[in-house]
């Protein structure tokens, strides 16, 4: 071999070390820092920028070539950076919409280079799922550690449900915190992370969020259809683990969990939750959102301009514009990107979920994650602000397997189904030891 051969070589294969050292480091500094809000945060021109971020853009530059080989997700993407765009210029709020849309690009940049990147690789998918699990475990950990001690230093709550104090780690409230935990903590059961699942599960219910304790309730029952054996006993007993600690608070608690009570005393209609009794308020500022969205239903009056629009219309003028949210993503989006943000959003999800439940059959841990974006997807009717990352991590999971193979069924139900990968060349479908789609695969591969 020649010197400049063997030179050569050397640099290829320190350049692909040093990318993929990048790449560890990327993802897994991504997933530790994505569900902090509150600290290590700093606003620059009205742009708010997370922890999570550098690490963020590490992947976004690491897997920029692979942006082109986002198939199907490319368009998806682009769908929605133009309803985001199109708002933000034609509203006449494309300054105060200006950090929103440079917030919008980021996020789906990460997401196209994500699924690219990701796309026919099984194992940089399970790499992902398994690190996006374990972190968020961690996190689990974290807040239930909280909670203890917030019963002797009461600064440590964000606020308290009877007796019981509230706690939100890290994130902006409890529904948040619950949002980033509740799709790993479903997704931990396609990974036989189960020790990890212990502590989402234990660290949902002490946040006493009911959007998160709705969305584990739903993506625990969608989970149990799609699958079958012990598995589904498994999942049982977590579910009624969750349903029996949920009991225990309501009955050793005071007032109505519903949020029904008469001591709302809310002035505040679409700001800080910080009440059991939040019903009320929330049905408000989803009214003020529809309101908003009635009088301009095609563009909306711009990304991040809600607050604006309702000062505009003489409501809330006692709280700040940034205070003002709909504390409802599909309101958010119909009052500020109008029909043709509902339309990217609509996208996004419908073609995300068709797309994996073809390989619920063939891939392992399809059904783990379609159960796991059905759960964050009834959570979005409680929470708000599409471009927060942790919102996205279990969507780029399901375009990747959703998208990473073409998917050939047999027509008969015991002939085996040929999965073909990007390239055109057959692979036998994926089985594992772990799968909780076990039973799905009898009689496939």
């Amino acid at each position: 071999m020649s010197l400049i051969t063997r030179l050569t070589t050397t640099k290829e294969r320190a350049v692909s070390g040093g990318r993929e050292l990048a790449e560890a480091v990327g993802v897994w500094g991504t997933f530790l820092t994505l569900p902090i809000e509150r600290v290590l945060v700093v606003d620059v021109a009205g742009f708010t920028i997370r922890p999570a971020y550098p690490f963020m853009a590490l992947l976004i530059f690491v897997n920029a070539r692979c942006i082109r080989q986002a198939g199907v997700t490319a368009a998806v993407g682009s769908g929605i950076l133009l309803s985001v765009v199109i708002s933000a210029v034609t509203t006449g709020n494309a300054r105060l919409s200006a950090g929103y849309t440079l917030w919008a690009t980021f996020v789906v940049l990460f997401f196209l280079s994500s699924v690219g990147r990701l796309r026919g690789r099984r194992d940089l998918v399970y790499v992902w799922a398994r690190a996006y699990v374990a972190t968020a475990g961690l996190w689990g950990i974290f807040t239930i550690g909280q909670w203890i001690f917030s019963f002797w230093f009461p600064t440590l709550e964000y606020s308290s449900f009877g007796s019981f104090p509230r706690v939100h780690a890290l994130a902006l409230e409890p529904a948040f915190l619950a949002f980033y935990l509740v799709p790993p903590l479903i997704l931990s059961f396609g990974t036989a992370q189960y020790h990890w699942t212990a502590a989402m599960l234990a660290a949902v219910v002490v946040s006493t969020s009911r959007s998160g304790l709705l969305g584990l309730a739903v993506g625990l029952v969608v989970l149990i259809v799609l699958v079958r054996g012990r598995e589904a006993w498994r999942i049982a007993v977590a579910a009624g683990a969750a349903t029996l600690s949920v009991a225990v608070l309501l009955l050793a608690s005071h007032g109505s969990y519903l949020g029904f009570s008469s001591s709302t005393g809310f002035e505040k209609p679409s700001s800080v939750l910080k009440d059991p009794a939040s019903v009320a308020p929330r049905l408000h500022s989803w009214s003020d959102a529809w309101k908003v969205f009635v009088d301009n239903p095609i563009d909306g009056v711009g990304p991040g301009a809600f607050g604006a629009a309702l000062h505009d219309r003489g409501v809330a003028l006692g709280i700040s514009e940034g205070d003002l949210k709909t504390t409802n993503l599909w309101f958010e989006i119909l009052a500020e990107e109008g029909v043709l943000g509902a339309i990217a959003l609509l996208a996004w999800v419908v073609v995300g979920l068709a797309a994996l439940w073809r390989r619920l059959r063939v891939e392992a841990l399809a059904p783990a994650v379609f159960a796991a974006a059905v759960a964050s997807l009834a959570m979005f009717a409680f929470v708000q602000t599409w471009w927060v990352p942790y919102r996205w991590i279990v969507w780029i999971l399901a375009y990747s397997i959703g998208f990473g193979y073409s998917v050939h069924v047999g027509r008969h139900p015991g002939q085996a189904a040929e999965v073909r990968s990007t390239d055109g060349a057959p692979e036998p479908a994926l089985t594992s030891r772990h799968s909780v789609a076990r039973g799905a695969h009898r009689g496939h591969g």
